[in-house]
Formats: C-alpha cells, structure tokens, sequence
C-alpha cells in the first residue's frame, strides 16, 4: 500500500498492527523526502539567485511569499494586507468573468486594476514581463537544451 492508502485506513480506525507500522514508517520516509526535496529546491533558486542584484532579489522573494493569492506574477511583486489582495483577486476575478459574459465590467474593480498596474512595482513588472520575455524564454531554452 501507499502512504495515501494507509493513511486512509489508520484514519478509518481498520488498519491492523502492521498496517500501523507501515503507516508510520510510510510517514517518516515521507517526510525525510520531503526534506530532501525541499533542500534541492532551496539550493536550485539559492544557485539561481546569487548574481541578481538585491532589488531583484527582493522582488523574488515578495513573488515567492505572495504566490499562494494564485494572480498573474506582476501583482505579486507589491505588498498588500489581506483585504486588499482579496480586493485585487475580486477585480480580476469581475474583469475575466465580464469579458467572458459580455457584460459591462464593475468601474470600481476596473478603477482597482488601473490604479495597481501603475503602481511603481506592478508596473515595472508588466514592463519587465513584456520586454524580456522572449529573452529570458531564449536562453531557458538554451540551458535546458529545447
């Protein structure tokens, strides 16, 4: 059985001794892997990283500690409260389902969306995200041999 699997049946109260011990042994391996994987990653963006000046730095990491609002990269580059990513995720949210319906889009969610893309960081990024694009996939390419 797999970790998932066994997890199922200690949380279903059936799971016999050896079960539970698989369980347990399961969960260990799991989470040294776990462990391990998250060292290689750390490593693969610390190697990434270590030429990019600091500011690019910086706006890395705000990318990397805002990623879980799940928007377009270029809004992750600035720092909002909750309410506000909330808001910005709201307007998005109105902006892709009006266009999609046909309908008029809210002139307040639209009003949020103006005022954030030109925002100093956001727009800097949609700047960035326009002009190097192409190069920045080049010479992805170039190393990963594609």
């Amino acid at each position: 059985m797999n970790h998932d699997q066994l997890e199922r049946t200690v949380q279903s109260g059936l799971a016999t001794a050896q079960e539970l011990s698989q369980f347990q042994a399961s969960t260990t391996m799991l989470a040294s892997a776990t462990s391990t994987r998250q060292a290689a990653l750390d490593a693969a963006y610390n190697a990434g990283v270590a030429n990019l000046s600091g500011a690019q730095q910086a706006t890395l990491a705000a990318i990397k500690a805002n990623k879980s609002w799940s928007l377009p990269v270029k809004y992750l580059v600035a720092s909002h409260t909750q309410a506000q990513w909330v808001a910005l995720r709201d307007a998005l949210a109105n902006d892709k389902i009006s266009e999609q319906l046909g309908e008029t889009k809210d002139a307040t969610a639209q009003s949020l969306l103006a005022s954030e893309g030109a925002a100093g960081a956001v727009a800097t990024a949609s700047s960035n995200l326009g002009a190097l694009k192409a190069s920045v996939t080049s010479a992805w390419n170039t190393a990963v041999g594609g």
